[in-house]
């Protein structure tokens, strides 16, 4: 886990999961009451200046427009967009719930993510907790 301040304001936080040259942020979320203001971006800098060889991955909520928040997922999008994320062609199942996966610096199988986080969270774990990923075309 990492904490980001700007002198004594707290700024934000991420978890992150490594293996091998994997970055995965499983959670990131910026103060609400600085966002859009540039500080999403520094994070993500960050995170890529520490972890610069690794391809770094994350899970969004796939765009619905039938959805309640579907503008607040175009948003999302557009700001991984504009920080040089792009769509995997790989969707995770858990649940009831769907996310797109974003990546950067390269490409990610679906065999990789399960590794990573067979790594993080044990094999007995992994067994019961493996969110489904699924290629799509």
């Amino acid at each position: 886990m990492l904490s980001f301040y700007e002198k004594n304001l707290f700024v934000g936080f991420c978890y992150l999961i490594n293996n091998n040259n994997l970055t995965f942020i499983p959670y990131l979320a910026i103060n609400d009451n600085i966002r859009s203001k540039g500080y999403g971006t520094k994070i993500i800098n960050k995170i890529k200046s520490i972890y610069k060889d690794n391809r770094i991955i994350l899970d969004i909520e796939p765009i619905d427009k039938n959805s309640e928040n579907n503008e607040q997922r175009i948003r999302r999008k557009s700001f991984y967009n504009k920080n040089g994320f792009r769509s995997l062609p790989i969707l995770m199942l858990d649940g009831e719930e769907t996310y797109e996966i974003l990546i950067y610096n390269g490409e990610c199988t679906t065999k990789e993510f399960n590794n990573l986080y067979k790594n993080f969270i044990g094999k007995l774990s992994y067994m019961f907790a493996m969110p489904k990923l699924v290629q799509v075309n």
